[in-house]
């Protein structure tokens, strides 16, 4: 069975490539990503053989991720009899999603640490594969107009790679550039590969850093860009290498300067406003949701159908339209759909995560990273996102309970 789990785990990254390509509406507001079909195998399995063996090992993380599913389990059960049934269950497989993708955190902890330590390079190699995917894309295939049906934005002159969106596509790359440059940090400090294999990883790793960079500034999203800049430099001066961080901004700003601005798309204007005015608007109806339903929420997650209620989604398109199911901040759509109480449980899972990840100057950095991203898009509820960050938690976890 453990080698039946690993084949899964290994062919969960293998398609990790292919992002939002593996999309499948199923009507109703409803779409199933061919990566959730691996993750609900691979836990599945490991439940199964944890079943088998009578031995569930508990982490340190056990408890937080339990109190904040039971607070969305519970605003969920609220809704019955409010909202239809078939919306009950559309919304109950949101919360499925999340449950499984946190169970990969339990997967990758139980991994032998052999196999734990060849994940991270893993994740390299596949990054590595959607940042090139993306570099096809932004010369091939330069907007997503002929999606506009399906409700994707057109992105015009944008890279936005497997995952149909410049914004969450520069959330993983801001990932993919931090785990390359923690990776060589430590091969570089490491006495125990032959110094050739040692060099020639080094120049690999550093490659890839510079790839991920450039793809990140070709997606001109300004989310990514805060996000890239908020966790190098919390990455930087957590490895002590502060002298590095004027460099890394020089060529940041460098980086900035030498973008295309002439293109006739919005999306490449970096001073554009339409964006800011759409997101601040999308965080009013979260918060004025919220006010409706403080402590409990609208229901995890219901958010799809409480905007429809409130007329924030337009009547033609209201089901397909992907705005509609979260909103432009990922702590306002906890609050919104959670309320108060899920807010806090929510709040407790991330502080006992950065406890147990104190060491770990890589993992620290991400969730910054990824913090200050999920302030402008759901980065935190994100498929690939959520997988990234659950499996190198594991990962990076210091402490496990037995």
């Amino acid at each position: 069975m453990e080698k039946a789990i690993k084949f899964l785990f290994i062919l969960l990254l293998a398609v990790f490539p292919l992002g939002q390509l593996g999309r499948v509406e199923l009507g109703g507001g409803i779409n199933i990503l061919f990566n959730d079909l691996i993750v609900f195998a691979v836990v599945m399995a490991w439940v199964a053989s944890k079943i088998w063996r009578k031995n569930f090992p508990k982490t340190q993380l056990t408890k937080p991720i339990v109190i904040f599913t039971a607070a969305a389990v519970f605003s969920l059960i609220l809704q019955i009899g409010k909202i239809p049934p078939p919306s009950i269950f559309a919304s109950s497989l949101y919360l499925v999603r999340w449950i499984f993708y946190a169970g990969l955190y339990f997967v990758a902890s139980d991994f032998d640490k052999s196999f734990r330590n060849k994940i991270s390079y893993g994740f390299v190699a596949v990054g590595f594969v959607t940042i090139l995917l993306g570099f096809v894309q932004y010369f091939l295939y330069s907007n997503l107009r002929n999606l506009y049906y399906a409700g994707w934005d057109e992105h015009l002159y944008r890279l936005f790679s497997s995952f149909l969106d410049p914004n969450f596509a520069g959330g993983i790359f801001v990932l993919v550039f931090i785990l390359a440059l923690s990776l060589f940090y430590q091969g570089v400090l490491s006495n125990t590969p032959p110094r050739w294999k040692r060099s020639y990883t080094s120049v690999i790793l550093v490659m890839i850093a510079v790839v991920s960079f450039i793809a990140l500034l070709l997606t001109y999203s300004r989310g990514s860009f805060l996000a890239f800049i908020s966790g190098t430099l919390v990455f930087l001066l957590l490895t002590g290498r502060k002298k590095i961080i004027v460099f890394f901004l020089a060529v940041f700003i460098g980086g900035i300067i030498l973008l295309p601005k002439s293109l006739a798309g919005e999306g490449v204007k970096l001073l554009r406003t339409a964006s800011i005015e759409e997101r601040l608007k999308s965080m009013e109806h979260a918060v004025a949701i919220f006010k409706d339903s403080p402590v409990f929420g609208v229901g995890f997650n219901t958010y799809r159908y409480a905007q429809k209620d409130y007329g924030f989604l337009p009547e033609d398109n209201w089901q397909v339209v992907h705005s509609g199911a979260g909103t432009d901040n990922s702590f306002l759509f906890v609050l919104a759909t959670t309320g108060v109480v899920g807010f806090a449980a929510y709040l407790y899972f991330w502080v006992r995560v950065l406890r147990e990840v104190r060491g770990s100057p890589m993992m620290v950095a991400s969730i910054v990273g990824i913090f200050v991203h999920s302030f402008f898009v759901n980065s935190l509820f994100y498929p690939q996102i959520l997988e990234w960050l659950w499996i190198l938690l594991a990962i990076s976890t210091v402490r496990r309970l037995s």
